[in-house]
């Protein structure tokens, strides 16, 4: 730590602004030092002892005048090739301090006489950023950074000239633009100053001098063609308006470094769009402006959409009058010029376009075209999920016709194919965006704003929280065209804001749901699955050919329905598009609304899917369920009293009120003193009354009104906006006559089912509910042999088992209930044994229960149902030698077998064979059935076994599962469960135990079973 803050104290010293770092994350707020001076009392109160590094701000003033600057060599989220490109371009950099990044990149520190731009075009061409004005540079000796060398920095005259320099010399294209985002008149130009340039002649403060000097400079020299003589006479005129101005050695020093690199300033330059007044402008008035954009629809109503053949990028023009598309390089109109944007995204499939349009037969043939591309290459969970992806993508195709916008969502735990869903179906969306390469928040949204198509978004590529809670805050206003405008200040001039446009579709892949429920229903989502059949594992060049073809068929069927589409929009601002949802929820009929306009064909899938989610978001929003079950109680109140409600509000019978009683007398006297009011009538309601009708009982339990009393005072105030009274000692809920109740919208879509509840009451443990319903389909069953018309019944084929019942009057219904439990060990079941007890089997306890008692009573019948050794049968000892049944019988414990040479080997690999193991994710059971074998336990050997279990319990008690598990010891049957990475030693030590003389002894009778399933047994009228 201490070299930490020596060396960020030794650049401090040369007037270099500092920022402690944790990580690569700023310990504190540090845009103002970028126009202010650092000083020792803020150097001093910076949280040193929560870093492990330090930062400097590039493009920062030192105090000899120089400039801070770096190139930063990224090998971490960059091709192959373009780490080779960009370790060429290194071999052309002035040799300077060069330092390593812990993922082995590079920083090439630099002094610039000129103060350096932020440069990150180029990136990903060769890998190589300039580090200027607004960006930090993160120093060694910071945590995982180290010095390759020990030069100095090494002084430039402009580090952007050297940048430019360096990547035109490995063949990369550089694009500057020209003043003004125009081209410099031949003979330079002769109008009028701009409104920017004249605000800059004014002067300058302290601190921008030099900045505005080399822009009046380059604007005289450059663009204007001054001579070198007069430009210097206008900057000492310029100069003397300084407060304090500058030498002027360092004006001409200004000039020749103008005059040398020819430095050109655009419209976007921070200092000239600052002053920038575009209404005033000449300059604009005079030229054509020019417009880089992917898409728009021009004045005269033809469509363009930008294109990439492999090579170069142009415009598909096409025109809704005679239906014809032409491929165009720009367009140009009276007043400005359309250019396609070119940017590296589209050369490194960053950023996906058509490459020219494809005709297709029929929209309905477009449609199962699409659903057959995204089955190929991935599966989906159902064919609803499938059509809803593929109208999806149809409506990302016309999205900004449209006021807001539903996201498209994978949930599920990683490895059930999200990212391969998001791929498939992100590849032939409108204009796919892929951000999984982005890792600032800034990379983000300028993406999103300059591309304006479909933005895939996985959570695993934004593990970083603060990264991910910017994600969600992208998200929760980007689903709006209005609004979805993000808006943060500018890192150079923080008094001046910037806006990025973030509206759009969106396809997510998350692992949880959001905690937001707002956002939440603004996703059409569905839960992501293992597949069920082989599917490709890779998606390269086969499939991005297809997906290349779609998008061309698919931007032809965006021409062809735009304006078709821009009509039917209209709708969306009438109320008969709200009934065709019949739901309840605002939110979630403005999500799904735009799907209608697609195509009715899907109105009846889409008000399931419209309830469905209004389930699910009921469901995980307690406040919503008891905000319905508040308006029901109150609905039904208001009947009782008032007689009933309707659409004006509450209908009742007016009353009349007399406060006072007044003789004519009275009247006289007082009524000088009477002033005339407008009477308010309104209903009282007591919160008591509503709290016992939804509990439809008249004397609940005290301590649940009084929370239930609570609860509704909150959501009446809350969620409902009513006023709360208290009179009399009692709550009362304050309703005005035009108050009407909303009463939940009740699903007619939805096909009618029989749902199989089952009652699950056992004292002794907690029993959850069953996690889906069961529809059962009552069809008629096949044709009964010899009979002319059908039995009613269920088909098996339609029946998923959901309980049995059964009685157990032998071994052999036992041996098949073990069996049933085996392949389903959530099955509840109904147990009826000889002795006429019932257990009622719902978990682990009650199982336990079972087995005991089945031991209790087929223990003996199964000794008895056992064969008899023969006199061939290799022996007990299994040493392949015939041992009389006389002499087994006789035995009765004297175990000199246990003395024979290689016994306890050969035991051993009989023992092991009657170990049975259950492996589960984390755990294992584990069953040992002596009973198949002709030993049993001792008394001493049980105890030896119960202490062994009981001991590992014991050693993990920390572990609920394992310590408060149930478990058993017999003479012939143990039972118990144990971590799973213990198996192997654990199965060791149980091996020792067993064969330890003295802990079994070999019976006469053995009993030998198979594991087969038993298909005909009693099942309370069913044969399974």
């Amino acid at each position: 730590m201490n070299d930490v803050i020596e060396a960020a104290r030794d650049y401090w010293t040369l007037g270099l602004p500092v920022v402690p770092l944790k990580g690569k994350q700023p310990l504190v707020e540090w845009g103002r030092w970028q126009t202010e001076p650092q000083t020792e009392q803020d150097f001093n109160g910076f949280p040193w002892g929560e870093a492990d590094g330090f930062a400097i701000i590039c493009g920062s003033k030192a105090k000899n005048g120089l400039y801070f600057g770096a190139v930063d060599f990224d090998v971490k989220n960059v091709c192959q090739e373009a780490i080779e490109k960009g370790k060429q371009a290194l071999k052309n950099m002035p040799v300077t301090q060069i330092e390593e990044t812990p993922s082995k990149g590079l920083h090439y520190i630099y002094w610039a006489r000129e103060k350096p731009k932020s440069i990150s075009a180029y990136h990903n061409i060769c890998g190589l950023e300039l580090l200027g004005e607004g960006k930090l540079c993160i120093m060694v000796p910071s945590a995982g950074y180290r010095r390759l060398n020990d030069n100095n920095l090494t002084e430039v005259a402009n580090l952007e000239v050297v940048f430019y320099d360096t990547l035109r010399r490995v063949g990369v294209k550089v694009e500057v633009e020209g003043w003004f985002n125009r081209e410099k008149p031949i003979e330079g130009y002769k109008g009028s100053d701009p409104p920017c340039i004249k605000a800059l002649i004014q002067g300058a403060a302290e601190g921008l001098r030099n900045e505005t000097a080399i822009r009046l400079a380059s604007y005289l020299l450059n663009f204007k063609g001054v001579s070198r003589t007069k430009a210097f006479d206008k900057l000492k005129a310029w100069n003397s308006r300084n407060r304090p101005p500058l030498p002027n050695r360092e004006v001409e020093a200004i000039l020749k470094s103008a005059e040398t690199h020819g430095y050109i300033y655009g419209c976007d330059d921070p200092l000239l769009k600052a002053n920038c007044k575009e209404a005033e402008c000449p300059i604009q008035k005079g030229h054509k402006k020019i417009i880089r954009t992917p898409s728009a629809e021009l004045p005269d109503g033809r469509l363009i959409e930008e294109a990439f053949d492999g090579k170069d990028v142009s415009f598909l023009v096409y025109d809704p009058k005679t239906g014809l598309t032409e491929q165009m390089e720009q367009i140009e109109l009276e007043d400005c010029i359309y250019k396609p944007i070119k940017n590296p995204d589209v050369k490194n499939c960053l950023t996906l376009l058509p490459s020219m349009v494809e005709e297709y037969e029929s929209e309905e043939k477009l449609f199962q075209e699409v659903i057959d591309f995204l089955n190929k290459w991935h599966e989906s969970p159902n064919e609803f999920e499938r059509k809803l992806d593929a109208l999806y993508v149809f409506l990302t195709y016309v999205y900004d016709l449209l006021p807001r916008l539903p996201y498209r969502r994978a949930l599920g735990p990683y490895g059930r194919g999200k990212s391969a869903w998001l791929d498939t179906v992100g590849s032939i969306c409108y204009r796919p965006i892929i951000l999984a390469g982005c890792d600032t928040d800034k990379a983000i949204v300028r993406r999103i704003n300059l591309w304006r198509g479909t933005a895939l978004i996985d959570e695993a590529d934004f593990d970083k929280s603060s990264l991910y809670a910017f994600i969600v805050k992208i998200l929760n206003i980007g689903y709006d065209r209005r609004l979805g405008h993000y808006t943060r200040a500018d890192d150079i001039n923080p008094q001046k804001t910037i806006s990025y446009n973030v509206f759009g579709p969106k396809l997510l892949a998350t692992r949880e749901e959001f905690r937001d429920k707002a956002l939440e229903s603004r996703c059409l989502t569905f839960i992501a699955r293992e597949k069920s059949k082989p599917m490709p594992l890779y998606r390269d060049k086969k499939f991005l050919v297809e997906a290349q073809a779609l998008r061309n068929k698919l931007i032809l069927w965006r021409f062809r329905k735009y304006n078709e589409l821009k009509t039917k929009v209209e709708s969306l601002e009438t109320p008969e598009i709200e009934a065709e949802l019949n739901v309840s929820s605002s939110r979630i009929k403005e999500v799904l609304a735009p799907l209608i306009l697609l195509n009715l064909g899907f109105k009846e899938a889409i008000n399931e899917l419209a309830q469905e989610l209004e389930a699910q978001i009921k469901a995980s929003d307690p406040d919503w369920q008891l905000e319905e079950q508040f308006n029901e109680a109150l609905s039904k109140i208001l009947d009782w009293v008032t007689g009933q409600t309707g659409e004006t509000g509450v209908l009742v019978s007016p009353r009349e009120k007399t406060l006072f009683s007044f003789g004519e007398q009275d009247k006289e006297t007082f009524q000088p003193y009477l002033r005339k009011e407008d009477e308010k009538t309104v209903i009282r309601v007591p919160l008591i009354k509503i709290a016992k009708t939804i509990f439809d009982d008249p004397n609940p339990d005290e301590n649940e009104l009084k929370s239930l009393n609570q609860k509704l005072s909150r959501i009446a105030k809350t969620r409902l906006g009513l006023k709360i009274i208290k009179s009399h000692g009692k709550r009362f809920v304050e309703l005005p006559l035009t108050y009407r109740p909303v009463q939940p919208v009740q699903p007619v879509t939805l096909k009618r089912i029989k749902i199989i509840e089952l009652d699950d009451s056992h004292p002794l443990e907690r029993v959850e509910a069953p996690t889906e319903e069961e529809a059962i389909i009552e069809e008629s069953s096949e044709r009964a042999e010899g009979e002319g018309e059908r039995k009613p019944g269920i088909r098996l084929g339609m029946l998923r088992w959901v309980g049995l019942t059964a009685k157990i009057p032998n071994v052999w219904a036992w041996k098949a209930v073990e069996f049933t439990r085996k392949c389903n060990r959530n099955l509840p079941m109904n147990l009826t044994f000889p002795d006429g007890t019932e257990i009622k089997v719902r978990g682990p306890l009650t199982w336990f229960l079972a087995r005991i008692k089945a031991l209790e009573h087929f223990g003996k019948m199964r000794k008895e149902s056992s064969l008899t050794r023969d006199s061939t049968v290799p022996g007990c000892i299994g040493t392949g030698k015939p041992i009389p049944p006389n002499s087994c019988e006789s035995c009765h414990g004297d175990l000199s077998c246990f003395d024979l040479p290689d016994f306890n080997v050969k035991l051993t690999q009989q023992f092991r064979k009657i170990i049975k193991v259950r492996k589960g994710l984390r755990y294992a059971d584990i069953n040992i059935y002596l009973c198949e074998t002709p030993y049993r336990l001792t008394a001493q050997g049980q105890r030896a076994l119960w202490r062994f279990v009981t001991s590992y319990i014991l050693e993990h008690k920390a572990n609920k599962k394992i310590f408060k598990q149930f478990f058993g010891v017999t003479d012939d049957w143990a039972s118990f469960t144990i971590i799973k990475n213990d198996l192997e030693i654990v199965l060791n030590q149980i091996l020792d135990l067993l064969t330890v003389k003295g802990h079994v002894f070999p019976c006469v009778e053995t009993f030998r079973s198979s594991h087969k399933r038993f298909c005909h047994f009693n099942t309370g009228g069913l044969k399974k």
